[in-house]
Protein backbone atom coordinates (compact mmCIF):
# COMPACT_ATOMS: atom_id res chain seq x y z
CA UNK A 1 0.00 0.00 0.00
CA UNK A 2 1.34 3.44 -1.20
CA UNK A 3 2.79 5.74 1.57
CA UNK A 4 3.35 2.82 4.18
CA UNK A 5 7.30 1.70 4.64
CA UNK A 6 7.45 -1.72 6.14
CA UNK A 7 10.00 -1.44 9.08
CA UNK A 8 13.36 -3.19 8.86
CA UNK A 9 14.15 -5.71 11.20
CA UNK A 10 17.12 -5.40 12.69
CA UNK A 11 20.05 -7.92 12.37
CA UNK A 12 23.73 -8.74 13.61
CA UNK A 13 23.04 -8.78 17.34
CA UNK A 14 25.36 -6.67 19.44
CA UNK A 15 28.39 -7.13 17.17
CA UNK A 16 26.06 -5.35 14.25
CA UNK A 17 25.10 -2.27 16.21
CA UNK A 18 28.79 -1.76 17.53
CA UNK A 19 29.41 -2.03 13.75
CA UNK A 20 27.11 0.52 12.59
CA UNK A 21 28.04 3.34 15.35
CA UNK A 22 31.67 2.29 14.47
CA UNK A 23 31.62 1.85 11.01
CA UNK A 24 32.71 5.26 9.75
CA UNK A 25 35.82 5.13 12.16
CA UNK A 26 36.85 1.74 11.06
CA UNK A 27 36.53 3.18 7.46
CA UNK A 28 38.77 5.82 7.82
CA UNK A 29 40.93 3.39 8.90
CA UNK A 30 41.29 0.77 6.20
CA UNK A 31 40.84 3.91 3.48
CA UNK A 32 42.35 1.86 0.59
CA UNK A 33 41.97 -1.78 1.46
CA UNK A 34 39.18 -3.89 0.59
CA UNK A 35 35.57 -3.77 1.86
CA UNK A 36 37.17 -7.22 4.01
CA UNK A 37 39.53 -5.02 5.68
CA UNK A 38 37.00 -3.05 7.69
CA UNK A 39 34.68 -6.69 8.95
CA UNK A 40 38.00 -7.95 9.83
CA UNK A 41 38.71 -4.74 11.79
CA UNK A 42 35.28 -4.43 13.44
CA UNK A 43 35.82 -7.83 14.29
CA UNK A 44 39.20 -8.28 15.86
CA UNK A 45 37.81 -4.82 17.99
CA UNK A 46 34.58 -6.70 19.00
CA UNK A 47 36.25 -9.39 20.27
CA UNK A 48 39.41 -7.35 22.55
CA UNK A 49 35.81 -5.63 24.05
CA UNK A 50 35.42 -7.01 27.76
CA UNK A 51 31.52 -8.61 28.35
CA UNK A 52 30.70 -5.42 29.57
CA UNK A 53 31.65 -3.05 27.76
CA UNK A 54 29.75 -5.37 24.72
CA UNK A 55 26.70 -5.06 26.83
CA UNK A 56 25.45 -1.58 26.24
CA UNK A 57 25.37 -2.57 22.55
CA UNK A 58 23.76 -5.89 23.35
CA UNK A 59 20.88 -3.77 24.96
CA UNK A 60 20.30 -1.53 21.97
CA UNK A 61 20.22 -4.53 19.69
CA UNK A 62 17.30 -6.10 21.92
CA UNK A 63 15.75 -2.26 22.10
CA UNK A 64 15.61 -2.31 18.38
CA UNK A 65 13.89 -5.60 18.07
CA UNK A 66 11.06 -4.35 20.74
CA UNK A 67 10.53 -1.45 18.38
CA UNK A 68 10.12 -2.97 15.12
CA UNK A 69 7.82 -5.93 16.59
CA UNK A 70 5.66 -2.64 17.81
CA UNK A 71 6.36 -0.82 14.46
CA UNK A 72 4.84 -3.94 12.29
CA UNK A 73 2.30 -4.64 14.31
CA UNK A 74 1.02 -0.96 13.26
CA UNK A 75 2.35 -1.25 9.69
CA UNK A 76 0.15 -4.42 9.12
CA UNK A 77 -2.70 -2.86 10.98
CA UNK A 78 -2.35 0.34 9.03
CA UNK A 79 -2.95 -2.48 5.64
CA UNK A 80 0.64 -2.97 5.37
CA UNK A 81 1.93 -6.37 3.50
CA UNK A 82 5.08 -7.65 5.31
CA UNK A 83 7.65 -8.58 2.35
CA UNK A 84 10.62 -10.62 2.67
CA UNK A 85 13.88 -9.23 3.38
CA UNK A 86 16.31 -8.61 0.78
CA UNK A 87 18.48 -11.61 2.45
CA UNK A 88 15.72 -13.85 2.24
CA UNK A 89 15.02 -13.07 -0.79
CA UNK A 90 19.01 -13.93 -1.98
CA UNK A 91 18.32 -17.01 -0.50
CA UNK A 92 15.57 -18.23 -2.16
CA UNK A 93 17.36 -16.87 -5.47
CA UNK A 94 19.99 -19.82 -4.87
CA UNK A 95 17.94 -22.18 -4.01
CA UNK A 96 15.60 -22.13 -7.25
CA UNK A 97 19.14 -21.84 -8.86
CA UNK A 98 20.51 -25.37 -8.06
CA UNK A 99 17.25 -26.37 -8.28
CA UNK A 100 17.60 -25.88 -12.02
CA UNK A 101 21.15 -26.93 -11.87
CA UNK A 102 20.52 -30.26 -10.25
CA UNK A 103 21.83 -33.43 -12.38
CA UNK A 104 18.64 -35.04 -13.79
CA UNK A 105 19.07 -39.04 -13.43
CA UNK A 106 18.98 -40.85 -16.76
CA UNK A 107 16.14 -43.21 -16.23
CA UNK A 108 17.05 -45.93 -19.12
CA UNK A 109 21.13 -45.65 -17.05
CA UNK A 110 22.18 -49.28 -15.44
CA UNK A 111 20.92 -49.74 -11.77
CA UNK A 112 23.41 -50.03 -9.32
CA UNK A 113 22.62 -53.36 -7.63
CA UNK A 114 21.95 -53.17 -4.16
CA UNK A 115 24.46 -53.78 -1.21
CA UNK A 116 27.53 -52.85 -3.72
CA UNK A 117 30.68 -54.72 -2.70
CA UNK A 118 29.56 -56.41 0.50
CA UNK A 119 26.66 -57.52 -1.31
CA UNK A 120 28.89 -59.24 -4.05
CA UNK A 121 31.14 -60.84 -0.79
CA UNK A 122 27.89 -62.48 0.52
CA UNK A 123 26.51 -64.17 -2.23
CA UNK A 124 30.14 -65.67 -2.91
CA UNK A 125 30.20 -66.77 0.19
CA UNK A 126 26.98 -67.74 0.95
CA UNK A 127 27.13 -71.26 1.38
CA UNK A 128 29.98 -71.39 3.64
CA UNK A 129 28.72 -68.36 6.28
CA UNK A 130 25.47 -70.93 6.23
CA UNK A 131 27.67 -73.66 6.75
CA UNK A 132 29.51 -72.36 9.80
CA UNK A 133 26.05 -70.94 11.95
CA UNK A 134 23.49 -73.41 10.52
CA UNK A 135 19.90 -72.55 11.94
CA UNK A 136 20.55 -69.04 13.00
CA UNK A 137 20.27 -66.10 10.69
CA UNK A 138 21.71 -63.54 13.14
CA UNK A 139 24.89 -65.38 13.03
CA UNK A 140 25.16 -65.75 9.42
CA UNK A 141 25.10 -61.98 9.08
CA UNK A 142 27.17 -61.54 12.33
CA UNK A 143 29.65 -63.98 10.64
CA UNK A 144 29.53 -62.06 7.53
CA UNK A 145 30.19 -58.77 8.49
CA UNK A 146 33.36 -59.68 10.59
CA UNK A 147 35.06 -61.79 7.48
CA UNK A 148 34.08 -58.31 5.46
CA UNK A 149 35.88 -56.41 7.70
CA UNK A 150 38.82 -58.86 7.59
CA UNK A 151 38.83 -58.10 3.78
CA UNK A 152 42.06 -56.72 2.13
CA UNK A 153 41.38 -53.14 0.25
CA UNK A 154 42.53 -55.24 -2.91
CA UNK A 155 40.08 -57.85 -2.28
CA UNK A 156 37.08 -55.23 -1.88
CA UNK A 157 38.11 -53.64 -4.94
CA UNK A 158 37.76 -57.12 -6.54
CA UNK A 159 34.44 -57.35 -5.64
CA UNK A 160 33.60 -53.74 -6.16
CA UNK A 161 34.89 -54.23 -9.34
CA UNK A 162 32.19 -57.76 -9.67
CA UNK A 163 29.48 -55.78 -8.57
CA UNK A 164 29.59 -53.12 -11.18
CA UNK A 165 30.12 -56.13 -14.22
CA UNK A 166 27.21 -58.35 -12.80
CA UNK A 167 24.24 -55.46 -13.34
CA UNK A 168 21.28 -56.82 -11.70
CA UNK A 169 22.27 -59.84 -11.26
CA UNK A 170 23.68 -58.94 -7.19
CA UNK A 171 22.17 -61.09 -4.78
CA UNK A 172 21.85 -59.10 -1.00
CA UNK A 173 20.99 -59.63 2.47
CA UNK A 174 17.95 -58.04 2.77
CA UNK A 175 17.35 -56.51 5.94
CA UNK A 176 13.20 -56.89 5.58
CA UNK A 177 14.11 -60.44 4.04
CA UNK A 178 15.96 -61.18 6.94
CA UNK A 179 13.67 -59.48 9.50
CA UNK A 180 10.50 -61.91 8.07
CA UNK A 181 12.52 -64.93 7.78
CA UNK A 182 13.48 -64.41 11.64
CA UNK A 183 9.70 -63.95 12.64
CA UNK A 184 8.85 -67.37 10.85
CA UNK A 185 11.52 -69.10 12.58
CA UNK A 186 10.07 -67.98 15.92
CA UNK A 187 7.02 -68.93 15.26
CA UNK A 188 7.92 -72.49 13.79
CA UNK A 189 10.11 -73.57 16.71
CA UNK A 190 9.07 -77.03 17.23
CA UNK A 191 10.31 -77.14 13.72
CA UNK A 192 13.66 -79.96 13.55
CA UNK A 193 17.06 -78.73 13.18
CA UNK A 194 16.90 -79.63 9.96
CA UNK A 195 14.05 -77.60 9.12
CA UNK A 196 16.18 -74.72 11.12
CA UNK A 197 18.92 -75.30 8.71
CA UNK A 198 17.01 -74.88 5.83
CA UNK A 199 15.45 -71.26 6.87
CA UNK A 200 18.62 -69.89 7.84
CA UNK A 201 20.20 -70.61 4.04
CA UNK A 202 17.47 -69.18 2.76
CA UNK A 203 17.54 -66.60 4.35
CA UNK A 204 20.54 -65.18 2.33
CA UNK A 205 18.20 -66.07 -0.98
CA UNK A 206 16.75 -62.58 -2.68
CA UNK A 207 14.78 -62.83 -5.93
CA UNK A 208 17.57 -61.48 -8.58
CA UNK A 209 16.59 -58.18 -9.83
Amino acid sequence: MSGLEQPKKPAGGGFGRFVAEKRSEFQAKCAGQPVSAVSKMAGLAWKALSEAAQQPYKTKFLEAQKKYEVDMVAFLAAGGEKQKGAAALRTEKRKAKEGTLKKQKDPNAPKRPAGGAYGCFIAANRAEFTKQCPGSITGVAKLAGEKWKAVSVAEKEKYEKDCTTNGGNQVTLGKKARAHIFQQSKRKGTQTGENSKREGAHALVIPRL
